[in-house]
């Protein structure tokens, strides 16, 4: 795949800026067809196009070289001059490569002129069916529509963005930036200390180093030299990198050249204490090229390792796949799909995972987006995503956007761009340099509280209960983990959350009811704080009374009321423990005889567990009982004999409690 090669190059191996060397004077023209082929195959794309231009110059005539030339172009990401190319090969009568429609269209967006390149993907979706990945092109091209209709005016004032400056931006390309602590970067590049050319069998090629930065007294940003923990695989290109949540292992990729010009990457782990480095097993490295990795945590606090791959079962060019480590075994499982909601049909690459509320940061150009490649965020993990969501034109551009990473304080963060605005490579865009990012305005919001024993005699703190925030679809359906932490030996407890967002906040601990609270934060701007407390009531095997339960006279159907008071009482406290198994019971008054109030509770205890059935609560976690007017907890007469009707009504009564648990259904990983 073209695309694939590009990025494979450009994002991973960074090589095409060394310029390697080449004669081109007094060739012929076949000469010079070869070695453009040659420079393009190997990813030297600033010779192909000296080579393919001369030849043009020659021979214009040629449709199928004024296209490699135009691809030469886009690869190196000079948009005008890719546009004029496809111009020239679209305006030919005899042109038949409809494919140049396309990417006519891309280097139009690129530069803002969605006017231009409206029209031109609409007539390439009609005119490519049938051709060649006609369903992956087409639907490009819808999206890309789709792109250009984003609001452009929603550019917050509140982001204040800039160029790092030239101390670390170099000639060359910048990547991969990793935040130590506020003041200090690790950051990818290449360092060629003035050296701009190379021989292309030279064997000493410039290495990519992971480099510091940090920020002087004038708060600019200054190089602070290697890494003194710069990972070396000998015969390959160090590209990108990512720490795990401790901060104890460091992966990153190792890429090389093969002799057919394919660059291959593979992923590598380095302990931080003992500075050993390991090449991942197979069960994440493949025959295919693993990169761009980022480390993040599943819901059992394992840690999961994302990258990039272009291996043939994804879901377009490049995807973002995962693995889980598992520490007692010190194994990798098997390598899987981060699946659609993620990938599309085009590229997703330069995946980051935020420590603080555990969310994806990706680019991709196949989501609807503004310009080549946009960031997107999207909540949850592993195989199970949010819909992403465009950062829209405060973060994204008609340009690349690549690298995303926020500071856990959500201050600010970095990203990475080829755009011209705050580069150093005199307003070029083939390169891509490291841009900050600061909030003018806190966007972090924190909710505290207080989680408590829940008792009629006495209430005292919860220590090492456990928080959990989630984060709510738009939907209110799904719900997504962003958070997690545990309760002080007060019973306190202090999360971070997001603007805009709907989260439920669920507290628990073990042989204690699971309690949650639902939290929305579109107030952001006018409140700063956020307050929730929790009661948790211990497990037993006691019954619990559920007040309220009423049925109409000799009857055993749920009435309106008594319906209600399920969902707001027993239905919720089985959502919220999945894993208990209770039996609801049914209890009545003396009068009657005792096998027709025996019956009667039976049918009653049996409505309600109809009733929670059909909420979609499983049969094996609910068990109906009907004791009839066995077990009073109250006196049904009084001393004297008379009746007792404040007694009776005690004891026409609904009740549940726990009588063991379930194993709770868990994904495969």
């Amino acid at each position: 795949m073209k695309d694939f090669k590009r990025y494979t190059f450009i994002l991973i191996f960074c090589l095409l800026c060394f310029n390697l060397k080449a004669q081109n004077e007094n060739v012929s023209l076949n000469k010079l067809k070869n070695l453009a082929n040659s420079a393009k195959e190997y990813k030297d794309y600033k010779a192909a196009v000296s080579f393919y231009t001369d030849y043009l110059n020659q021979k214009p005539e040629d449709l199928n070289i004024q296209f490699e030339l135009a691809e030469c172009y886009r690869y190196l990401r000079d948009y005008s001059k890719a546009a004029n190319s496809y111009e020239k090969l679209i305006n030919s009568e005899k042109n038949k490569n409809k494919l140049a429609v396309f990417y006519l269209a891309n280097m139009y967006r690129a530069q803002g002129k969605c006017a231009l390149a409206t029209p031109l993907y609409d007539q390439f979706r009609k005119d490519y069916r049938g051709e060649k990945n006609d369903r992956k092109y087409i639907k490009l091209a819808k999206n890309a529509i789709e792109g250009c209709q984003l609001p452009k005016d929603n550019k917050s004032e509140d982001l204040f963005i800039e160029g790092l400056g030239s101390d670390i931006n170099g000639e060359h390309m910048e990547a991969s930036p990793i935040y130590l602590s506020e003041n200090k970067l690790l950051y990818n590049s290449l360092k060629l200390n003035g050296e701009n050319s190379f021989e292309l069998d030279s064997d000493s090629l410039p290495q990519r180093k992971f480099y510091l930065a940090q920020k002087d007294a004038n708060e600019t940003w200054v190089s602070a030299g290697v890494w003194v923990d710069n990972p070396i695989i000998e015969g390959t290109q160090i590209a990108n990198g990512a720490f795990n949540f401790d901060g104890t292992k460091f992966y990153f990729s190792a890429c090389k050249t093969m002799n057919s010009g394919k660059v291959t990457c593979d992923l590598y782990g380095l302990k931080i204490d003992t500075k050993e480095i390991e090449l991942l097993p197979k069960t994440i490295n493949s025959n295919y090229t693993e990169t761009q990795v980022a480390v993040g945590k599943d819901s059992k606090e394992r840690d999961v390792i994302y990258f990039v791959s272009d291996r043939k079962e994804g879901k377009g060019g490049l995807d973002i796949w995962y693995s889980i480590y598992d520490a007692k075994k010190n194994t990798y499982k098997e390598a899987r799909n981060c699946g659609s909601k993620i990938n599309s049909i085009g590229d997703e690459m330069t995946p980051t995972i935020n420590p603080r509320n555990r969310k994806l940061y990706f680019s991709s150009n196949g989501h609807p987006g503004y310009g080549e490649l946009d960031v997107f965020m999207s909540a949850g993990e592993k195989s199970k995503w949010s819909e992403p969501e465009n950062l829209g034109v405060s973060i994204n551009s008609g340009y690349d956007e690549l690298y995303y990473t926020e500071s856990k304080e959500g201050s600010g963060g970095f990203f990475v761009s080829n755009r011209t605005d705050g580069n150093v490579k005199n307003n070029a865009t083939c390169c891509d340099d490291l841009f900050s990012f600061k909030n003018k305005v806190t966007l972090v919001r924190t909710c505290s509280g207080k989680v408590m024993e829940f008792s009629t005699s006495s209430s005292k703190p919860l220590k090492n209960a456990k928080i959990r925030v989630y984060q709510l679809d738009e939907s209110n359906q799904e719900r997504f983990l962003v958070q997690e932490t545990k309760t002080d030996e007060n019973g306190d407890y202090k999360v971070n959350l997001d603007p805009n967002q709907k989260y439920v906040i669920t507290a628990e601990n073990e042989n204690y009811f699971r309690n949650e609270e639902t939290i929305n934060t579109f107030d952001y701007k006018t409140k700063s704080a956020y307050s929730k407390n929790f009661q948790l009531n211990a497990i037993t095997n006691q019954a619990i009374v559920i007040e309220n339960i009423y049925y109409k006279f000799d009857k055993a159907e749920l009435t309106e009321v008594a319906s209600n008071v399920i969902d707001t009482t027993i239905y919720p406290m089985l959502i919220n423990n999945p894993e208990i198994v209770v039996e609801i019971s049914s209890h009545t008054d003396s009068k009657g005889s005792k096998g027709y109030n025996l019956k009667l509770s039976q049918e009653r205890a049996e409505s309600v567990v109809k009733y929670l059935k059909k909420k979609g609560i499983a049969k094996e976690r609910l068990q109906a009982k009907g004791y009839g007017m066995a077990k009073p907890i109250a006196l049904n007469k009084n001393a004297d004999g008379s009746d007792n009707p404040e007694g009776r009504a005690k004891n026409r009564r609904t009740e549940f409690k726990v009588i063991g648990k379930i194993k709770v259904f868990e994904d495969e990983d």
